[in-house]
């Protein structure tokens, strides 16, 4: 067995996990240069890649085939819900999510099991949206990258903006933070789930996101809830639950 860097549910998120070496020829030889492009969007972040939805399609063999992403291998999803859905032990069904990093919907899966029903979606692949929407799980379908930018959305939409997965190599940076405080309504919610690990390992957040989100409690943007770490996230690998009230 070999690890491997593929394109995953977490979207647009990276998992490294192994791969029998028989999946990984099949893999190669089936999606030629779009697999070079992959590899450049891995080492040079999601920035540099000009036609991300090209590469989402041809890995797309890996969302439905790789075991890795089930539950209780893949537990990011349901932590997440799990999150939420304690802030709002009761009127899930009329509170309004946004779902950051969405994917293919493993969290929508969740939040709706727990009773959310108002969930909309933002998601740079299109051919990602296009698996969600085949689910019915969004209201509203964004397709857009979280980063300093703006956003085409209102000020103080949602009680709830999540993302499990979103966080990592070459995805929303320190900065992103910012436009979901601002579309999240004054006394919502702002999860953030992701592995452990990268809070470390990434450069983007590595002695930059904590001292960051506490820079913006500081100021008066948010306040934080709790964070606290979790065993399994994905497989044995722990993650880390950031959970803030928007001022």
């Amino acid at each position: 067995m070999r690890n491997f860097m593929i394109l995953t549910d977490e979207c647009p998120s990276l998992l490294s996990v192994p791969l029998p070496h028989t999946i990984h020829m099949k893999s190669w030889q089936g999606s030629g240069n779009s697999w070079t492009m992959y590899i450049h969007y891995h080492l040079h972040g999601i920035g540099e890649l000009q036609d991300f939805g090209r590469v989402a399609s041809a890995l797309n063999w890996h969302l439905t085939t790789n075991k890795d992403l089930r539950p209780g291998r893949y537990n990011g999803p349901r932590i997440a819900a799990d999150a939420v859905a304690r802030y709002y032990p009761r009127d899930r069904y009329q509170k309004k999510v946004i779902d950051i990093a969405a994917g293919t919907g493993f969290v929508a899966e969740n939040l709706k099991a727990r009773g959310f029903q108002h969930i909309d979606a933002l998601e740079p692949s299109a051919s990602m949206i296009a698996m969600a929407k085949k689910k019915g799980l969004y209201e509203t379908y964004y397709e857009n990258m979280l980063n300093d930018d703006p956003l085409n959305i209102e000020t103080d939409t949602y009680d709830c903006a999540v993302s499990c997965g979103g966080f990592g190599e070459g995805h929303i940076p320190c900065a992103g933070i910012k436009e979901l405080i601002r579309i999240t309504k004054p006394g919502g919610i702002v999860c953030i789930v992701m592995r452990q690990c990268y809070l470390i390992d990434v450069e983007e957040y590595k002695d930059r996101l904590v001292p960051f989100m506490i820079s913006l409690e500081n100021t008066g943007m948010w306040t934080r809830v709790s964070r606290h770490v979790v065993q399994d996230y994905f497989i044995d690998l722990p993650g880390v639950v950031f959970l803030y009230t928007v001022q």
